[in-house]
């Protein structure tokens, strides 16, 4: 057969190609209708169009981002999870809807304070869930038409469920006056306590209240809940540049190697902190991983004054660097200022102020990392010795960026704690 173009995106910014994780979720769905994700109001929503061409057609409309798009098993409607719903804080969790190819509004399959990943039609009537709520891990769900739900693997019935916190949303201003959410983490009043940001990676990700459907950020939650009941209050801020609040929000202007615009919302998130009655606004510490690892980077070097030690799990440290390795100058079409952009991502990394970086940090990389290179943190070392900087290393051999090793991730949280109780806890 010959392949034809059925439908053209428009020729837009809010036509491209969807940068969320998972794509365009491209599905061929009943009735020879084409299921895709694409963001033209602004947000990742579901469109169905005749595979014979036309106009697509919303199925999914609101302010908010569907996941986990999956046709159900006669291919007339679509199982997806959104962070929306009736609950209040719903922006920063995930529901499971079905939504049918025949006109009919989306339908809510689950509701509440837990959050729901993974939608599958599992037999005559009935969908599977993965369900995990902010102190239970993951567990098998069936849910029927009536929304009555049967745990089909719990597998946790000795986990102290009842010593963890159930984080509080809170949303605060960055400078420009963009809203940022975070999670925080708080056990309340009583002797003021140290302060700890963490920023998570991607950065097209976001930080939930509750554990994550992604391996990694499970174990940063994990963390951020052994943090609290350490004795820190943790505020986990979903930084623009993630997912969840909208196109505009994911794709600021000059962010990361264009000027580090996110920075601020870093910023907002730490003086927030300061401000809690609990906290003790002289010791705020960072941690993050990956794209988290480059904003602990810049946040010890670009104000030492406000945070006061920091973990930096394989960050980049110069995205000129990283840049250079990764690309070149055009050779061809539009030529553009090939030294002005190396010169702008140089500014927006931790390399280019380490001579006003005081505070210490903590190096964690594995030597084999394939998603930032082992050189990035062998190059903030060698800097951060010529200024005389305290800083420690954690070098696991033969590990790559998420660490494979149970053992690995063990050693390196247990570095962490131990990093910032000796220097925000004295």
């Amino acid at each position: 057969p010959i392949c034809h173009p059925v439908w053209r995106s428009p020729r837009t910014l809010v036509g491209s190609y969807p940068g969320v994780p998972g794509g365009a979720s491209l599905r061929w769905a009943a009735g020879d209708r084409l299921i895709f994700r694409a963001e033209f109001d602004g947000w990742p929503h579901l469109y169905a169009l005749p595979a014979a061409g036309g106009e697509p057609r919303l199925l999914t409309p609101g302010p908010f981002m569907v996941e986990d798009v999956r046709l159900a098993r006669d291919g007339a409607a679509v199982l997806y999870t959104a962070n929306t719903g009736g609950t209040a804080g719903d922006d920063d969790r995930r529901h499971a809807f079905r939504v049918a190819l025949d006109g009919s509004p989306p339908a809510a399959l689950t509701a509440g304070e837990g959050l729901e990943f993974l939608p599958t039609d599992a037999a005559p009537g009935k969908v599977a869930v993965v369900s995990v709520t902010a102190t239970r891990p993951a567990a098998l769900h069936l849910i029927d038409a009536a929304q009555h739900e049967t745990v089909i693997d719990h597998g946790a019935d000795a986990y102290p469920a009842a010593a963890l916190i159930v984080p509080q949303r809170v949303v605060f201003t960055a400078a420009d006056g963009t809203k940022v959410h975070g999670q925080l983490f708080t056990t309340g009043g009583g002797a003021r306590k140290p302060g700890l940001i963490f920023v998570h990676g991607g950065p097209p990700r976001q930080m939930l209240l509750g554990w994550s459907y992604m391996d990694y950020y499970s174990n940063a939650y994990a963390m951020n809940q052994m943090l609290a009941a350490k004795g820190f209050v943790v505020l986990s801020v979903n930084y623009r540049l993630g997912i969840g609040y909208g196109r505009a929000f994911q794709h600021p202007d000059k962010g990361g190697p264009a000027g580090a615009s996110e920075y601020q919302d870093v910023v907002a998130g730490a003086k927030f902190l300061q401000a809690l009655p609990e906290v003790d606004p002289a010791r705020i510490g960072i941690w993050g991983g990956s794209y988290g690892g480059y904003l602990t980077g810049l946040a010890l070097a670009r104000n030492s004054n406000l945070f006061k030690a920091g973990v930096d799990f394989h960050g980049v440290h110069d995205w000129s660097k990283l840049l250079a390795e990764e690309t070149s100058p055009a050779k061809r079409y539009e030529q553009g200022d090939w030294a002005a952009a190396q010169k702008t991502a140089f500014l927006a990394s931790p390399d280019a102020d380490v001579a006003t970086w005081r505070s210490p940090v903590l190096l964690v990389q594995g030597d084999d990392d394939r998603n930032v290179r082992f050189n990035q943190t062998v190059d903030i070392a060698r800097r951060l010795d010529a200024a005389n900087v305290p800083y420690e290393e954690l070098i696991l051999p033969n590990e790559i960026h998420g660490f494979l090793r149970h053992a690995s991730w063990l050693t390196a949280d247990a570095a962490t704690i131990d990093f910032l109780t000796r220097t925000l806890k004295p």
